[in-house]
C-alpha cells in the first residue's frame, strides 16, 4: 500500500501544477472541456441503462429456462466487463492529444499497481481462466481450501458459495455465504462434486457382533439400500462415464462389503446415490435397518465390550 500512497501523492503533485493556474485559464479549461464532459456523463448513463436492460431480458428469459441460468449468467459477467473495458477506453481516448505520452504514463501507474495489488491482479486472471476452462460453474458444488458448498455467483475476484457441511452432518446447508478468492481455486485445487452429474458414491457400514449371521445382516442392508434407491434415475451418471472400460471398472449400484473391526464385524454397503440426497438416504437406510433387525434374533448391533472371564465358577461377564 505504501507503493500506492506514494504513486497517488505524485499524480496529485503533477496534477495541481498543471490545474491550479491564474483564474482566466481555468474559465478557459471549463468552456473547452465542459460540453465533453456532458456528453461523456450522458453517454454513459445510455450504456448503463442499456446494460440494465438486456440485463432485464436476459433475466427474464432465464426464468423458463432454469438449466441454462448458470451459462447465461456467467456470459453476462463477461459481456458487461468487456463493454465497460471498451467503453472508458474510448472516452479515455477521445480526451487525449497526445496518445503515446499518456500511454507511457499509464504504463507506469499500471506497473506499479501490479506490484502493490499483485494478489488482486492474480484473483482477477483467475477468473478469466475459470470463465476460460469452466472447472466450475454457478450451481455446482466444490470443495476448495477445505471448504465445500453450492457455487452462487463468480465474481472478478471472489467466487461466492452457500456452505455445506461444517458443524450439520453431510451436504446439508448451514445458512452461511463463503467467499473464497479465485486465486485460492487454482493454487489449492478444487473438488467437484456435481460437474457432470450430481451422483458420487457413498459407504454406510454397519458394525454387528461377531456371533450375528453375518450374511444375513449383510441382505437386509442391500434391501434397505436398493428400496430406498428403486425410484433414483441413474442415467445422468451413466452418460457421464468418461469410458466404456471406466465404466466396467467401477463399482456397481449397490454393493455390500465386510471388514473385521475390535469389536465385531462391519457390514458395508457402496452404493450411488445423488450429493444432495446424501445424508437424507443415510439416515432412510439407518432407520430401515434396525427396525428389521429388531425382529431377528441372530443380528445384533455390536457395541465396545470387554469380556471378563473366569468369575466364580468359571462363567464370565460382560462389562
Amino acid at each position: 500500500m505504501l507503493e500506492v500512497l506514494v504513486l497517488l501523492a505524485t499524480a496529485l503533485l503533477g496534477f495541481s501544477l498543471q490545474v491550479f493556474r491564474p483564474a482566466e485559464v481555468l474559465v478557459d479549461l471549463f468552456h473547452t472541456y465542459a460540453p465533453a464532459v456532458v456528453v461523456s456523463v450522458l453517454f454513459l448513463i445510455l450504456v448503463k441503462l442499456v446494460l440494465d436492460v438486456i440485463n432485464l431480458v436476459l433475466t427474464s428469459t432465464v426464468e423458463r429456462y432454469r438449466a441454462s441460468e448458470a451459462s447465461v449468467r456467467t456470459i453476462w459477467r463477461l459481456i458487461y466487463y468487456t463493454v465497460w473495458f471498451f467503453v472508458l477506453l474510448a472516452l479515455f481516448l477521445s480526451f487525449v492529444s497526445d496518445v503515446w505520452a499518456y500511454m507511457f504514463s499509464i504504463g507506469v501507474i499500471l506497473a506499479a499497481l501490479i506490484y502493490a495489488l499483485a494478489d488482486v491482479i492474480k484473483d482477477v486472471l483467475a477468473w478469466f481462466i475459470i470463465v476460460i476452462r469452466r472447472p466450475f460453474r454457478i450451481g455446482d458444488v466444490v470443495e476448495v481450501d477445505g471448504r465445500r458448498g453450492y457455487v452462487v455467483d463468480v465474481g472478478l475476484t471472489h467466487t461466492q458459495m452457500r456452505e455445506m457441511g461444517n458443524w450439520v452432518p453431510g451436504e446439508l446447508y448451514t445458512g452461511r455465504i463463503t467467499f473464497v478468492p479465485n486465486r485460492n481455486l487454482l493454487s489449492d485445487g478444487v473438488y467437484n462434486y456435481t460437474l457432470r452429474n450430481p451422483f458420487v458414491y457413498d459407504f454406510l457400514g454397519v458394525l454387528v457382533t461377531y456371533e450375528s449371521d453375518v450374511d444375513l445382516a449383510a441382505r437386509v442392508l442391500r434391501e434397505c439400500v436398493e428400496e430406498r434407491l428403486s425410484s433414483t434415475d441413474f442415467s445422468p451418471f451413466l452418460r457421464a462415464v468418461e469410458t466404456e472400460d471406466l465404466y466396467k471398472k467401477m463399482p456397481g449400484r449397490v454393493e455390500v462389503f465386510m471388514d473385521l473391526r475390535d469389536s465385531g464385524i462391519e457390514v458395508g454397503a457402496l452404493y450411488l446415490v445423488s450429493l444432495f440426497e446424501k445424508t437424507r438416504v443415510r439416515s432412510d437406510v439407518y432407520r430401515c435397518f434396525l427396525r428389521r433387525i429388531r425382529d431377528i434374533e441372530n443380528v445384533e448391533i455390536a457395541y465396545p465390550h470387554v469380556e471378563v472371564v473366569g468369575l466364580g465358577g468359571g462363567g464370565k461377564k460382560d462389562a
